[in-house]
């Protein structure tokens, strides 16, 4: 009975994880990051670029943030409703080439100010690994009970 019940978890946990990397891998949410620049002619104006980039790909877009805000809103509209997970992280110290293309930028614009944070996808790696380790785990106490009883 403790064979049938070992079996079933980690089948379940197994299952888990594979799900949980097809999302993340699946998606496109493993990293968020916004880029205000203040440097056109009038200094009321930002252009805002939007980005959030998966494990395959990446997608952004950019306009100009006026009174309505709009684009913030179809920055959000575009992660289709999903909770993200927003994890603010140092990333200059995480990614050398954050820093040098922030430089750069600055270069021609001083009021460049990126903003990076870290999506939902970026969580759900991880856990698909513990659920697979774990799976793993199991069956491998599932063969080694039947290899000793039978």
């Amino acid at each position: 009975m403790r064979l049938n019940i070992a079996i079933f978890f980690g089948a379940l946990f197994g299952a888990l994880g594979v799900l949980l990397f097809l999302v993340a891998f699946g998606s496109d949410y493993w990293l968020l990051a916004t880029e205000v620049g203040k440097c056109s002619g009038e200094q009321n104006i930002e252009n805002v670029t939007f980005h959030h980039e998966g494990f395959f790909w990446r997608c952004w877009f950019n306009g100009i943030v006026g009174e309505n805000d709009s684009n913030i809103w179809q920055f959000w509209y575009s992660v289709l409703f999903s909770l993200v997970m927003m994890l603010y992280v140092i990333w200059v110290q995480a990614v050398a080439d954050m820093e040098s293309y922030r430089h750069v930028k600055m270069r021609y614009c001083l009021d460049f100010n990126p903003s990076v944070l870290y999506g939902w996808s970026f969580f759900l790696a991880p856990a698909g690994i513990f659920f697979s380790l774990l799976a793993g785990l199991l069956f491998l106490l599932v063969g080694r009970h039947i290899q000793i009883h039978h």
